[in-house]
């Protein structure tokens, strides 16, 4: 790495009286980093000193650093070593030198991974993430630049998770420097509900690593967007992330379609449950041979549950151990009992802790075909089903849909006739339409991740019984998505809360819609990415149109 013109802090200069600076490596952020040479441990060490413009926020952030990283003693999360502030009061921490690559380095030098190598990564970042956790803090910010890869005598591909600057710790608000509705993070890589500006939990991380492992394993991130703004919309929107069909059918792909997916409660709930079904796949992928992962000596007996939710409370509870087995499969898992069917895990002290039901799902088929309906299943904060979302393999096309030139409202009724096998009384909800505008044509193609999706909803379904408690948001599949893209024709029906509007067919085509969002916007270009949503927005039908740097608009659905 090149050396600035004008080094910060000069060759030679002793900082705290114990560290000699030897060259800058690099800064970004609010820090500028150097090596140097510890004159007591008579070591290298990596030094990064706050910069000298940072305002009052950037300071609390930087000390937060410290004070959430020294707690931090996982041999897979980079050291600090100590901390100690200049003449001028600027502060610097001093951490342990890393000689290696990070992943993005990495990935960008050599492309994807095998499945073997993003197996071992995923399980080293679960192990710093599972002690993270256990204390409170969400690292919110994992990514690929912030993984790195390092080769020590014996052990190849070592794993340091770096850079808790943006971490959170759940448990005092004390450390909270963002204020409610701001979002610090890598869009890229962030979970819903980290996008919006909600509470994070550790499935919030767990997201992320989804998303870099499938990234590792074809060498490309899984959310393409030319900007923030974009990739921000990405992840806000209800349904999945669309992650390339060969990562899914691959040893790793369960693992990441429920790392990844957007409902907060079909999401692993902890490291340890993502780390065992990635330990479980790969080992039923390679069968008896070489390939083992050691177990970390962090990894406790008591796991906690898949799938969790959130909910406050006042003082800490013990962790409960497994006192059985179920066999499903041939494969082996461990069943937690106590009192009412729910157990509180992981002792947090007074914050957050998580509560689940520990019995499996008896309602789903197990390979549900599209003539199987599945049954609605209400659900609330006490009593959480382990279901996986029904979807079943995608259907071919017929031969007369052209996705390279798709009409989104021509395909509509066909939609709405696959929507009418699950539910009689399915009704349009919304619309998304993601593909390239291309002189006046849509085509699904010319990105990745092109689709068309048509969200219908029964009212029937959506209707609670009458014994259904009022005070506990009802919850169950009363929704199905049909998708169209590369794949073919899919049918999605998640868990969900039942609310989402009836909107009428849409009277405007897209290419009026689009065509009124570039005359908007003074867009000059004829061919450009964009996503487009039509919904209800406070009682009207509209549609909003994203693309990129060419901005975003509202329109609303008026046409004659």
């Amino acid at each position: 790495m090149n050396e600035p013109r004008v080094s910060r802090i000069p060759k030679g200069v002793l900082l705290g009286s114990a560290y000699r600076v030897e060259e800058w490596l690099g800064g970004g952020g609010y820090g500028e980093v150097y090596r140097a040479h510890s004159l007591r441990m008579d070591r290298p060490v990596a030094i990064k000193v706050m910069k000298p413009q940072a305002s009052r926020v950037t300071r609390e952030r930087f000390a937060r650093e410290a004070q959430l990283t020294k707690r931090l003693e996982h041999p897979n999360t980079v050291r600090l070593l100590d901390f100690g502030g200049l003449d001028d009061d600027q502060p610097f921490l001093v951490w342990e030198l890393l000689r290696g690559e990070t992943l993005a380095e990495r990935l960008e030098r050599k492309g994807p991974m095998p499945p073997e190598e993003v197996a071992n990564m995923a399980r080293q970042v679960l192990s710093s993430l599972e002690e993270a956790h256990g204390l409170g803090i969400i690292h919110r910010d994992i990514k690929p630049s912030n993984l790195m890869l390092c080769d020590f005598e014996g052990e190849k591909d070592f794993v340091k998770v770096l850079d808790f600057g943006v971490a959170k710790d759940v448990l005092t608000a004390l450390n909270d420097l963002t204020e409610e509705g701001e979002v610090v993070g890598t869009p890229r890589y962030m979970a819903p509900e980290q996008v919006l500006g909600k509470q994070v939990v550790p499935a919030t991380d767990l997201y992320a690593l989804g998303l870099v492992m499938a990234e590792a394993l074809t060498g490309s991130p899984m959310v393409k967007a030319s900007s923030k703004t974009q990739a921000v919309a990405f992840q806000a929107m209800e349904t999945d992330l669309p992650i390339d069909p060969q990562v899914l059918e691959g040893p790793l792909g369960r693992a990441i379609r429920q790392a990844t997916r957007k409902r907060l409660g079909a999401r692993f709930g902890s490291s340890a449950a993502m780390r065992d079904t990635i330990l479980e796949e790969m080992a039923a992928a390679n069968g008896p041979g070489p390939f083992t992962m050691k177990e970390n000596a962090s990894h406790h007996p008591c796991s906690e549950p898949v799938t969790l939710e959130p909910v406050l409370v006042s003082e800490s509870t013990s962790c409960i151990t497994a006192v059985g087995t179920e066999t499903k499969k041939g494969k082996t898992r461990s069943r937690l009992s106590v009192g009412l069917g729910v157990v509180v895990v992981a002792s947090l002290g007074a914050g957050i802790l998580w509560l689940f039901n520990p019995s499996s799902p008896k309602d789903m088929p197990s390979n549900p075909t599209v003539q199987d309906t599945p049954r609605a299943v209400p659900s609330n904060a006490f009593s959480m089903q382990m279901e996986r979302d029904w979807h079943p393999k995608s259907e071919p096309l017929s031969g007369a849909i052209t996705l390279s030139a798709f009409d989104p409202l021509a395909f509509l009724p066909e939609a709405q006739v696959r929507a009418q096998k699950e539910f009689a009384d399915a009704a349009l909800t919304n619309i998304q339409v993601i593909g390239v505008w291309q002189h006046s044509i849509v085509n699904l193609l010319a990105v990745p991740n092109g689709s068309a999706t048509y969200w219908f909803r029964s009212q029937q379904a959506s209707t609670p019984p009458a014994s259904f408690p009022s005070n506990i948001a009802f919850e169950t599949r009363c929704s199905v998505a049909i998708t169209v893209d590369q794949r073919g024709l899919s049918a999605y029906m998640p868990i969900s809360t039942c609310d989402e509007p009836f909107v009428p067919s849409p009277r405007c085509g897209l290419r009026n819609v689009i065509e009124r969002f570039a005359s908007t916007t003074g867009t000059p270009a004829r061919h450009f990415g964009f996503q487009a949503y039509y919904r209800s927005k406070q009682g009207t039908a509209t549609w909003l149109v994203e693309a990129g740097s060419y901005g975003s608009e509202y329109l609303t659905d008026d046409c004659p």
